[in-house]
């Protein structure tokens, strides 16, 4: 149909009478020797409806993601006669999925190699991610040992006080800059300046915090 033909920038005439893999692929052969699994080729041989997401050529060499799925057609033997593909163009989907891909990969690493101390929980205490720095702060051996600790009842923060600054964070919903005398794990006494935030949600309900 129109789809199909604009899908791949050809014309009716260069797609009827031709084979799949010339008009999606640009290939002379089939698929399967160019080493890729044809679900075109399993609905005829198992009967059974076949999908998959796949990369196509354009008519002008632009690459295009599809969705396809492949129905088989069958006669009153039972034997497939023709498959019906109904294909959809996924490529803006598949572009905005590696986009964020990146932008959470840049958001990790600012995150990781940031020399201040993050971190995020909920509004339980829960640690849901810490970064190298906090965790060198509070003295922890490792980020799984230190994601086990709530951050409410910690003993070491407790006894600073830091965390009636969460507390304090979540029942007002407001942001706030605390100063704290802290002994971590080994000892070691720090003054910390933290810098805490609400999380909210869509409908503007406290989730957690973030601080810095």
């Amino acid at each position: 149909n129109n789809s199909i033909i604009v899908t791949l920038g050809l014309k009716r005439e260069d797609v009827i009478g031709r084979h799949c893999f010339e008009v999606s692929h640009g290939y002379n052969e089939p698929c399967n020797k160019y080493g890729e699994t044809c679900p075109f080729r399993e609905v005829f041989e198992t009967g059974e409806p076949q999908h998959c997401v796949h990369e196509h050529r354009h008519a002008q060499g632009s690459l295009i993601w599809v969705d396809i799925l492949f129905s088989p057609m069958k006669d009153e033997n039972g034997k497939v006669t023709h498959v019906i593909e109904a294909v959809r163009d996924i490529t803006d989907l598949i572009n905005a999925t590696e986009e964020l891909k990146k932008s959470e990969k840049k958001y990790r690493d600012l995150i990781n190699n940031a020399p201040l101390g993050i971190i995020s929980l909920d509004t339980e205490g829960n640690i849901h991610e810490i970064n190298p720095a906090l965790i060198k702060i509070l003295g922890s051996p490792s980020e799984e040992s230190t994601l086990s600790i709530n951050m409410l009842t910690f003993p070491p923060l407790m006894k600073a006080g830091i965390s009636d600054d969460f507390r304090h964070c979540t029942e007002s919903g407001k942001s706030g800059v605390f100063e704290r005398k802290y002994i971590s794990k080994g000892g070691k006494e720090l003054y910390l300046k933290s810098h805490l935030q609400p999380i909210m949600d869509k409908n503007n309900r406290i989730t957690g915090v973030q601080a810095i």
